[in-house]
């Protein structure tokens, strides 16, 4: 990958024969030779067969590289790996991947569903995030939470553009 690059990785997982992001590391820039993120992710792999990393170079409004005016990342480099009930273990897990002749190591921890996705319960019976919807409402003086709206201009923003949301993909088997 080139020296000084601003790189970032995105982690996807196929469900049902597609693949869906759900996770990304921050942008970093290589300073020493070397790009180090040590960040870890909990992906939930129930129903998924594969893995896919991809390296993306970010690009700004400055950037002499030609891309549409939509567009500021470019992909450089993506590697699938097939999920293995072998990698199960309660030990960490390093693989090595090998994409466009760089070497990504990655470790792996298998943790019980049980164990991580729990979260705090709420206070209060019907209560989401610890306050009833109706004072949440009176508090903000609307008829509408904000993090309800906001969760769904994000919905339409994307939806078109990512397959699942609101439309399938035209290879799609399962409908």
């Amino acid at each position: 990958f080139s020296l000084f690059a601003d790189l970032y990785i995105c982690i996807e997982v196929d469900f049902y024969g597609h693949f869906f992001c759900k996770a990304k590391t921050k942008t970093r820039t290589n300073t020493t030779g070397t790009f180090i993120w040590n960040e870890s992710f909990v992906i939930d792999l129930e129903g998924c067969e594969n893995m896919r990393l991809l390296v993306y170079r970010e690009h700004g409004p400055h950037s002499n590289f030609a891309l549409n005016s939509s567009s500021h990342s470019l992909v450089l480099g993506k590697c699938t790996q097939q999920l293995s009930r072998k990698w199960l273990g309660p030990s960490t897990l390093e693989k090595r991947v090998e994409i466009n002749h760089c070497e990504l190591r990655v470790s792996l921890k298998f943790t019980p569903y049980e164990g991580n996705t729990r979260g705090v319960p709420s206070g209060k019976a019907g209560a989401l995030f610890g306050e009833k919807i109706q004072q949440v409402c009176r508090r903000q003086k609307r008829d509408i939470p904000f993090i309800v709206s906001a969760c769904i201009r994000e919905v339409e923003r994307r939806g078109m553009g990512e397959v699942g949301v609101y439309r399938v993909s035209g290879s799609a088997s399962d409908l």
